[in-house]
């Protein structure tokens, strides 16, 4: 903030503290923007002080700024003797923030966030007061991630809104935001959240370093931010976890990890993530731990079925058939025997039918996606069969492996379960099961080397942490886990105390 003493502001490669060259300052900088708007005013019984606000229409809260910023100054500057600074900054003390600016440059980027501009002929003061008020949507429930048992609310595309959704959950002043602009031209707000005393200092910052070192236009999604700072852009996996639930972003938190919201974006990150936490859900811990760890078993192992299923079929048809028993042999036989293709073209004939009605059903409107979605499967899968094109097996075996990959919770890694699905049908189809066992290698030694800021992506199997077994794969009881997991490398690890189902009677 700039001293009162201090002298003329720069702008324009002059000085000045005129009015009019102020704002035909502003004015050059904005033409040809209709929503540029500039209202004058004077102060002073007789009317000798000459005054105007500035704001764009739009982004800023038109009601605010004509009943608590100008009317204000008109009815006060027909009473006052001679303009008094201190007593307008008083005067104005009811619209909220009021912040002094260093010069007219600082005013530029004040107007394009919401502010109005307040400025006095003679007086070497630029003031901007927080007036943001643009049309923003509603708190609902985030579609893509859905619970019985849990909040019902989510992120909207407000930065201030969603950091006060995380703030309603965690009253400490422990709760850290450090704010950043990134993009040339969008500016766009990026907010970092941790919690002091437990969030590693290093992982903060090295993700501080990241976002620093961004050099670009302009930043318009959460998705975008992750692509840039993420270890590995040519992974497949998604490094760093994002959601639209501020109840996972706030219990990551607690954990020691480091939040990014991004304004303009309802999906928060998450850093530094592994590959466990993509298959939990904030519903296992509203449920009792042997329902969590059962659905939680029942999703990792969908997501080696949508791996996997596939290529074992083809496997099993070009190469392996000797492993079939032969009541199950001969009904395959007779399946494929009006099937001019090889496994391998019909298993991508089906998926990729498969993967566009997926496609078609997300783009069209809900009611319209989802009769394409059911209709289309079992018209083309019946028309496929009957016109001798695939196989029934072959339409079972797709359909399963569509249903295992609907059970993976998160996005990001159900996208990435599709996409290995071909290079492992392609290996199957050249060298059978050796060739699945060469891949699956191959995506094991990958996730072993794989980092999420400097955390390794398969933390508790590689390198092998037992106690980390406790909220991974299971969920075990809520007693036992009185310890952080050591994603993030927390510097307080003990979270609770709480005895083994022990029971305090008065």
């Amino acid at each position: 903030m700039a001293e009162r003493g201090e002298s003329m502001r720069w702008f324009g490669g002059k000085k000045s503290n005129s009015l009019k060259a102020r704002v035909q300052y502003l004015q050059g900088r904005f033409q040809q923007a209709p929503d540029f708007t500039i209202r004058y005013f004077r102060i002073g019984k007789s009317l000798e002080q000459e005054g105007a606000i500035v704001f764009l229409k739009g982004i800023v809260d038109r009601t605010m700024v004509h009943a608590d910023i100008l009317r204000p100054l008109l009815i006060w500057g027909r009473q006052t003797e001679s303009v008094d600074w201190q007593a307008t900054e008083s005067l104005l003390l009811s619209v909220g923030q009021i912040k002094e600016l260093g010069n007219i440059e600082e005013g530029v980027q004040s107007l394009l966030r919401g502010d109005t501009l307040l400025l006095l002929d003679g007086l070497d003061l630029i003031y901007a007061i927080n007036t943001r008020g643009w049309e923003k949507r509603g708190i609902t429930e985030p579609s893509s991630e859905p619970v019985i048992r849990g909040p019902h609310d989510g992120f909207t595309e407000t930065l201030v809104t969603n950091l006060s959704q995380i703030r309603r959950r965690l009253k400490t002043t422990r709760l850290k935001a450090k704010r950043y602009q990134v993009g040339r031209y969008s500016k766009t707000d990026v907010a970092l959240l941790y919690l002091d005393g437990i969030a590693n200092p290093q992982v903060i910052e090295e993700l501080e370093k990241r976002i620093e070192q961004l050099d670009l236009d302009a930043l318009q999604s959460s998705g975008q931010l992750e692509q840039l700072i993420e270890d590995n852009p040519y992974s497949p996996f998604p490094q760093i976890q994002s959601t639209e639930r501020p109840d996972k972003a706030v219990a990551n938190l607690l954990e020691g990890r480091v939040v990014l919201v991004v304004d303009g974006s309802p999906q928060v990150l998450i850093a530094p993530s592994v590959f466990s936490q993509f298959y939990q859900s904030p519903e296992d811990y509203g449920s009792r731990w042997l329902m969590a760890t059962f659905v939680r078993l029942m999703r990792l192992g969908g997501f080696i079925v949508a791996l996997t299923l596939p290529a074992i079929y083809i496997a099993l048809i070009s190469f392996n058939y000797e492993m079939i028993p032969l009541r199950l042999l001969i009904p395959l036989a007779e399946s494929r025997s009006r099937v001019p293709f090889p496994p391998i073209v019909e298993a991508m004939l089906m998926e990729i039918t498969i993967e566009l009605l997926r496609e078609a059903g997300i783009r069209l409107p809900s009611p319209i996606g989802q009769t394409i979605g059911i209709v289309g499967g079992l018209v083309v899968g019946q028309a496929a069969v009957q016109a001798g094109l695939v196989s029934n097996v072959m339409v079972i075996v797709v359909a399963v492996t569509a249903i295992a990959s609907f059970v993976v919770p998160t996005y990001d890694v159900g996208f990435s379960v599709r996409l290995l699905r071909f290079p492992l049908m392609f290996l199957a189809s050249a060298f059978g099961l050796v060739g699945i066992a060469v891949g699956l290698t191959m995506l094991l030694a990958h996730l072993a080397i794989l980092e999420s800021v400097g955390t390794p992506y398969a933390l508790g199997i590689s390198p092998l942490r037992l106690k980390d077994w406790l909220d991974s794969a299971i969920r075990a009881p809520s007693w036992f886990l009185n310890q952080r997991p050591t994603i993030g490398h927390p510097l307080n690890r003990t979270r609770q105390q709480t005895g083994k189902g022990e029971k305090k009677h008065e």
